[in-house]
This record gives structure tokens, C-alpha cells and sequence, in this order.
């Protein structure tokens, strides 16, 4: 006997082959969904320490200490002005400071971006 079409066994195989298929596509794409909100976070959370900084470096005169503040979009930051040993003049009213900016978005170590720079200003009388 001749017969034409698909049996019953082949179409629910092939279905099942179908359903893999797209299961695993799908998990690839939700991958590729979370990565790309991890990296868009760490981008804001570097533009806010960049931020944070340029608003230092436009402070004059620069003093020693601590401030901490929040975003509008949850971001928590940190920024801590130390005074720098360097070889200036004594008689010079500029000095070096360290400047450290830390921007975090969670508790864990991978949630979490630095900025260091030196900078140089007045030091505040």
C-alpha cells in the first residue's frame, strides 16, 4: 500500500525537536537580555562616578573628607578627598589630593565601580 503524509509518531517528534529548539533559543535570548542590563547599569553607574568627580574637580578650594548622596535611579555614591604627600612647595597654595568616587547599585563586589584620580587645588584654609 502506498501511502502519503507524515505519521502520528514523525509530527510529535518533529514537534518535540521544535520545542527544544525553541527552548533553547529562548533561554539564549533571556541571557543576552539580562547581560545587556547588567552592562547598561554599569554604564550609568560609571557616568555618575564621572559626575561626581567633575563636580569635585570644579569645587575650589578642595578639602579633605567624606560625602555620600543617592540618584534618582537607586545608585548609592561615595566620594572621599584625601590630602597627598607630594614634593610641592611649601609656600605654594596648590596641594595634591587623592580622590576616590565609589558608585554601588547592590552589595556584592560585582555590583559595585571605583574611580581614583589626583587631583590638584587650593587647599581650603
Amino acid at each position: 500500500m502506498n501511502q502519503r503524509g507524515f505519521s502520528l509518531i514523525e509530527i510529535v517528534i518533529a514537534l518535540a525537536i521544535l520545542a527544544l529548539s525553541l527552548g533553547a533559543l529562548y533561554e539564549g535570548f533571556g541571557q543576552g537580555l539580562r547581560r545587556a542590563a547588567v552592562a547598561q547599569r554599569r554604564e550609568v553607574a560609571l557616568l555618575t562616578a564621572q559626575s561626581v568627580l567633575a563636580e569635585i574637580r570644579g569645587r575650589e578650594p578642595l578639602a579633605p573628607g567624606a560625602r555620600q548622596g543617592e540618584t534618582a535611579q537607586g545608585l548609592k555614591w561615595e566620594s572621599q578627598i584625601r590630602e597627598r604627600e607630594a614634593r610641592i612647595d611649601p609656600q605654594s597654595p596648590l596641594r595634591a589630593f587623592d580622590v576616590t568616587v565609589e558608585v554601588s547599585w547592590g552589595r556584592g563586589a560585582a555590583q559595585r565601580i571605583r574611580v581614583q584620580s589626583i587631583e590638584t587645588g587650593r587647599r581650603a584654609s
